[in-house]
């Protein structure tokens, strides 16, 4: 990865904002079940009711409803 980030620096390109969300995009992995359940629930889960990096994550509802549940 090394060299390719050289290589890639020493042609001194520029790309906006449109073209690395489509470089994004394109480079994603497709993933089956439970991979996108769990990317959505793992900032909660591991931020749980903090800011980190200047994006607040919310704590769940259910840990504000006390010990009864149901």
């Amino acid at each position: 990865m090394d060299q390719f980030e050289a290589n890639v620096s020493a042609l001194d390109l520029t790309r906006d904002q449109a073209h690395e969300a489509c470089l994004t995009s394109a480079s994603a992995p497709h993933l089956n079940f439970p991979a996108e359940n769990n990317g959505a629930m793992a900032r909660i889960a591991r931020n749980c009711d903090t800011t980190v990096d200047g994006v607040p994550t919310p704590a769940p509802p259910r840990l504000f409803q006390g010990t009864h549940i149901y």
